[in-house]
């Protein structure tokens, strides 16, 4: 909860959920403009992204800002690089224990890590760059 988070907490939540993102989209994007030949970036951000979840404020406001970063650049950037954003839903991971008994009874079934990275082999590939600005959620 917003009012129960401490600074260190909220710079870390930060730092991993956003920061990370940024700093390995500006590798890439330096990388795919180094070689001319563009490419395709896929962010993850999260169901929390798109629809507040209650007592991840936080959480939310993170992976939000990963769609707002994503949507910028994907106006800002030559058309040969595309920005996509993978939503997932909640996905069996070690750190889903920490938020399943607080949203366990809103989203009964976690998808699993497979399911999720498998979601990005559907997203249009190079050839495809116009139509691969997208947002795509997984649920479930």
């Amino acid at each position: 909860r917003l009012t129960e988070m401490v600074e260190p907490g909220w710079d870390r939540m930060m730092a991993v959920n956003l920061k990370a993102v940024w700093r390995a989209m500006k590798l890439q994007i330096r990388q795919m403009l180094r070689q001319g030949g563009g490419g395709a970036i896929v962010n993850t951000s999260s169901v929390g992204g798109l629809v507040g979840k209650e007592h991840l404020s936080v959480y939310c406001a993170t992976k939000h800002a990963v769609l707002g970063l994503s949507d910028v650049l994907r106006r800002e950037l030559p058309d040969f690089i595309s920005v996509s954003v993978l939503c997932p839903g909640m996905v069996e991971t070690n750190r889903l224990d920490t938020v399943a008994n607080t949203l366990r009874s809103k989203e009964p079934r976690a998808i699993s890590t497979k399911d999720s990275a498998f979601s990005v082999l559907v997203i249009p590939t190079n050839e495809e760059l116009q139509m691969a600005r997208e947002v795509k959620a997984v649920i479930g």
